[in-house]
């Protein structure tokens, strides 16, 4: 503390500190508490509230410090991520970092640096894309040969009555402008049916997120693709009544999804008698949203 001139505090109490737990503050510590915004410095915030209790200098230090260490305060002149400024973007989302234990800016700085590939522009792909987008992700490639139907609307965010008939991927990525226009959108309207497929389309990039059902052997598409050029892939889905997010695969650090499935080929079972017809006629159930 001594070292830091000016000294600034920004407050972060209750179950928003970062290790959890929640403190019980008597007046005088609440009211310094609420004078910790950022912008005064740990003088005058002595100074202010041993005029307004009856309290001693040292005392207040002393209690600025334990404050400090507990991690209700932050000292904002190491950690000027955690002031509120509205002028950036993504101050909330740095606040939000900083308040798990993490360097706000870093992560953001991170995020604002990766490129990921999204397969499936459906109810699923659109709130991937959407969210990504805001969070700051530098580039996204969105990959879908689908159309915009009416049938879509009740549950993929991003598409409009004007939308129908057109590409899915040209229509989250105009959405997407409106909202992050330094965000970076490639789209690809063209389904991935093979390894080849995903070379053509999918470059350098940081994640692969499968939001998509077909084909039947999409999983093991993504899979083989992802583990040869070292990219970490993952999925994102539903089962009936229940959402489905992973596991993450990371090449070199986790098991495969080839590790995780039955050695029956999946091509061997759309060979079945008159299942792959049906399979082409089978439509996914769902319910907004």
């Amino acid at each position: 503390l001594v070292s830091h001139n000016p000294m600034q505090f920004d407050v972060c109490f209750g179950l928003s500190n970062f290790d959890g737990n929640s403190y019980e503050l008597n007046d005088y510590e609440l009211y310094l508490v609420s004078l910790a915004d950022g912008q005064k410095d740990c003088t005058e915030i002595i100074k202010d509230t041993v005029k307004e209790f009856e309290v001693n200098e040292e005392s207040v230090l002393k209690t600025l410090n334990y404050l400090e260490k507990e991690q209700v305060l932050v000292d904002a002149s190491v950690r000027p991520e955690c002031i509120p400024d509205k002028s950036n973007r993504y101050s909330r989302h740095m606040l939000f970092f900083e308040s798990l234990g993490l360097n706000g800016k870093g992560v953001q700085q991170k995020l604002n640096k990766s490129k990921v590939a999204i397969i499936g522009s459906g109810g699923i792909g659109t709130w991937l894309s959407y969210n990504l987008s805001a969070a700051g992700i530098s580039e996204l490639t969105l990959i879908d040969a689908d159309i915009v139907e009416e049938g879509n609307l009740t549950r993929q965010v991003l598409y409009t009555m004007e939308d129908i008939g057109n590409y899915k991927v040209e229509c989250c990525a105009k959405r997407i402008k409106e909202r992050s226009p330094s965000t970076i959108i490639n789209t690809v309207t063209k389904n991935i049916t093979s390894t080849e497929d995903m070379k053509q389309h999918i470059k350098t990039v940081d994640l692969i997120i499968l939001a998509g059902d077909s084909p039947a052997n999409i999983n093991h598409l993504v899979n083989e693709y992802s583990f040869k050029n070292n990219i970490p892939w993952t999925r994102a889905g539903y089962h009936y009544y229940t959402a489905v997010c992973g596991p993450m695969y990371i090449p070199g650090l986790t098991a495969c999804f080839e590790c995780a499935t039955e050695v029956t080929p999946m091509s061997l079972k759309n060979d079945l008698p008159f299942v792959s017809e049906v399979n082409k006629r089978y439509q996914v159930p769902s319910f907004a949203p």
